[in-house]
């Protein structure tokens, strides 16, 4: 009896491994320039969170990393978007698995990259949501109780829903299984 191996060259693989850890390893790379260049990320969200917030009439601007909002009585408060309030406190353990699954799994790399894409895009877009909501609520119902209920409670759900959301994206566009 003959058996057949379907393995791959010796100088094959070792491209292989090598194409897989330059890839884990930009990832890693990727989330600590993120951890780092927070500050502009953070600009960045809070100009969303401006955008959403002025289809309010004249309620909202932003400008570097917080958000400006007149309340009912006329006064006006500004939300700085924290280190520890940013999307980036989602994300970068994210990539940190996308990282892990570059290493420990058989799904293709430029699958994973796709993954983190879409990962990236459904939690930003989650967290834009739920600082639109903390400004809302402060709005319509002041600092006190509309601040506390905005952030410390749907705030929270919000964002354990992002990040749930970035989990089931980021593991079901990377290890979906091929259907024959």
């Amino acid at each position: 009896m003959t058996t057949v191996s379907r393995t791959l060259p010796l100088g094959a693989r070792a491209r292989f491994s090598v194409a897989r850890c330059v890839t884990a390893l930009v990832l890693v790379v990727a989330a600590i320039a993120a951890v780092l260049g927070n500050e502009g990320y953070r600009g960045f969200e809070a100009a969303g969170a401006g955008l959403a917030l002025r289809l309010v009439p004249d309620v909202a601007t932003a400008w570097s990393g917080t958000v400006f909002t007149t309340l009912r009585h006329g006064s006006a408060v500004g939300f700085q978007i924290t280190p520890e309030c940013t999307a980036l406190v989602l994300l970068v353990p994210l990539v940190l698995l996308a990282a892990a699954l570059v290493l420990t799994t058989r799904a293709a790399c430029w699958r994973i990259l796709a993954a983190v894409a879409a990962m990236w895009a459904v939690v930003t877009l989650v967290n834009e949501f739920r600082l639109a909501v903390i400004g809302f609520t402060t709005l319509h119902w002041g600092i006190d109780p509309g601040y506390q209920i905005g952030h410390a409670f749907v705030g929270s759900v919000i964002g354990i829903v992002g990040f749930v959301a970035g989990l089931a994206v980021l593991l079901g566009v990377a290890v979906r299984k091929r259907t024959v």
